[in-house]
């Protein structure tokens, strides 16, 4: 794993907990990826115990349970 994956991923950790809830979509352009770079970070970060929930449907999207 490299700097730029870590980096992406404390990011994101962030990102998640200043917002209630984000998209895929908007999270791939935050840190620059794709969206199935998202959801590789997604599933490291609760490799990591982060309770990161995925909302599906129309208004889905990840956000960290508090």
């Amino acid at each position: 794993m490299n700097l730029k994956m870590h980096n992406n991923i404390l990011r994101m950790i962030n990102l998640l907990n200043e917002n209630d809830l984000m998209t895929s979509s908007e999270l791939a352009k935050e840190l620059d990826v794709d969206d199935r770079t998202v959801r590789r970070y997604k599933n490291y970060i609760k490799g990591l115990k982060i309770n990161i929930i995925t909302k599906v449907g129309r208004n889905g999207g990840y956000y960290i349970l508090k």
